[in-house]
């Protein structure tokens, strides 16, 4: 079978944390310049603004790595992208245990190494629905060839499970009899 793209998540382009940081980080700047050209300002106030500024500055770089680049792509075998801080991802839907929604608009996969997080994503209920269809489908498909199987097992084959059970030391002697004489009708 083919790969085909199921859809595509669309991100916010405005990275709105960077964006509030950086306005955070002018406004502190911009106090800082203005407070030091003044005669009475107090070194204290000054430091305050100046710090403020360098945190506001660090964070505005930190959101904006954070958010840039990220992508999801979802398809009928697989998700993959580029989730925060750059971090790339391709599971397959044999690896992916769970997929949620939240706050920001945000889209987690959850896998046995972690859950990946992909924030601002516009159209997260579609992304969303698209990998919770195909692990539903891909749990129909295994559970499917099992049950079909289980009803042709003969007597014989689950005698066998059974030996190799006692063999293993999961049952006991009286627990394999008893099993064997319900099997044969005896």
């Amino acid at each position: 079978m083919e790969e085909k793209e199921l859809c595509k998540g669309v991100f916010i382009k405005a990275n709105l944390p960077a964006v509030i940081c950086l306005v955070f980080a002018i406004m502190s700047w911009a106090e800082y310049i203005q407070q030091s050209g003044s005669r009475y300002s107090a070194s204290d106030e000054l430091m305050m603004y100046e710090i403020f500024g360098f945190i506001f500055s660090i964070l505005t770089v930190l959101f904006f790595v954070w958010m840039s680049g990220c992508s999801i792509t979802v398809t009928n075998k697989r998700v993959y992208g580029v989730g925060a801080f750059r971090r790339r991802i391709d599971l397959p839907f044999d690896m992916i245990s769970s997929v949620g929604n939240g706050f920001f608009n945000s889209i987690s996969v959850a896998s046995s190494s972690g859950r990946i997080h992909f924030w601002f994503v516009k159209n997260k209920d579609e992304v969303f629905s698209s990998i919770s269809n195909c692990l539903l489908e891909r749990q129909n498909q295994v559970v499917s060839p099992s049950i079909a199987t289980k009803g042709n097992s003969s007597d014989a084959d689950e005698l066998k499970k059974f030996k190799d059970l006692l063999d293993s030391g999961a049952i006991t002697q009286e627990e394999f009899d008893a099993k064997k004489k319900q099997l044969l009708g005896l």
